[in-house]
C-alpha cells in the first residue's frame, strides 16, 4: 500500500497526474481504514494523511456535501510553512489569493490580525502577533474535477467549495520552511485561542469516500456514453 502512495505522491510533487488509478486507491483506503486517522481542518474539510516521508506527505481532503463541522472557522485566508500540488479527485474549487497591506489604523473595519498557528497532537493554538494587514485580493481561478494547481509556501491565500457539492483532493506537500503557519482574522484579541483537534468516525468517512468513488464512476460511464 505505502509504495502506492509514495508513487502518486512523487507524481504530483513532480507535477504529474496520478499514474495509479484513483479509484483502486480510493478502494485500498477503504480496504485498510483502520490504518488512519481522519479528523474535521477548521477550514472545513476531512484531513487525513495517507503517507509521510522525508520530504514531505500524502493527504486526503474531502469536503463532504451539504455537511460541515460547528467548529469550522469562518475566515479561511491562511499561508502554509510548505509548497503543495493538489489533485482534484471530484468537484470543484476556487482559490483565492491575496497580497497583505501592513496596517496600523485602530479604526479601519477591514484590517485584519495576523496569528500564528501551532500545531499540537490534539490541538491547534493561534496566537496573535499584534500586527495587522489588509487582505488585498491578487488572484482567484477555479480548478476543475482533475486538474492540478500548486501553491506555494507563505502564500496567503484560501479555497472555496460549494457546499452542496462532495469535493475530494489528493495534497502532496513538500518544501518545508522551520517556521509556524498564519492565519488572519478580524479578531483582535490579545490572548490565545485554543483548536481542540476533532476527529472523525471511520464508518462515516469510509461511507464518504465510498461516495467519492461513485462519483467517479458515474463520471466514467457519462464519457463513455458521450
Amino acid at each position: 500500500m505505502l509504495d502506492k502512495f509514495e508513487q502518486i505522491y512523487w507524481d504530483l510533487v513532480n507535477g504529474l497526474h496520478p499514474s495509479l488509478n484513483i479509484e483502486e486507491i480510493l478502494n485500498l483506503i477503504l480496504e485498510n481504514s483502520h490504518s488512519f486517522t481522519p479528523s474535521w481542518h477548521a477550514l472545513g474539510f476531512i484531513h487525513c494523511q495517507l503517507y509521510k516521508n522525508d520530504n514531505g506527505t500524502l493527504r486526503l481532503h474531502i469536503w463532504p456535501k451539504n455537511y460541515r463541522h460547528n467548529s469550522e472557522q469562518k475566515e479561511k485566508i491562511h499561508d502554509h510553512i510548505f509548497s503543495l500540488n493538489s489533485y482534484v479527485v471530484c468537484g470543484e474549487i476556487k482559490n483565492l489569493y491575496y497580497k497583505l497591506i501592513p496596517h496600523t489604523s485602530l479604526d479601519c473595519v477591514d484590517k485584519h490580525q495576523l496569528y500564528k498557528v501551532e500545531y499540537k497532537e490534539n490541538c491547534s493554538i493561534l496566537a496573535p502577533t499584534g500586527k495587522f494587514f489588509l487582505p488585498i485580493l491578487s488572484e482567484s481561478n477555479l480548478i476543475k474535477s482533475k486538474e492540478i494547481y500548486k501553491i506555494d509556501r507563505r502564500v496567503f491565500h484560501e479555497s472555496n467549495v460549494d457546499h452542496s457539492e462532495l469535493v475530494c483532493t489528493l495534497v502532496s506537500t513538500y518544501d518545508f520552511a522551520e517556521d509556524d503557519p498564519h492565519m488572519l482574522s478580524i479578531l483582535t484579541l490579545e490572548d490565545q485561542i485554543v483548536r481542540e483537534k476533532v476527529k472523525f468516525p471511520i464508518n462515516e468517512w469510509k461511507e464518504i469516500i465510498q461516495e467519492v468513488i461513485n462519483e467517479l464512476n458515474l463520471a466514467h460511464t457519462l464519457y463513455k456514453l458521450d
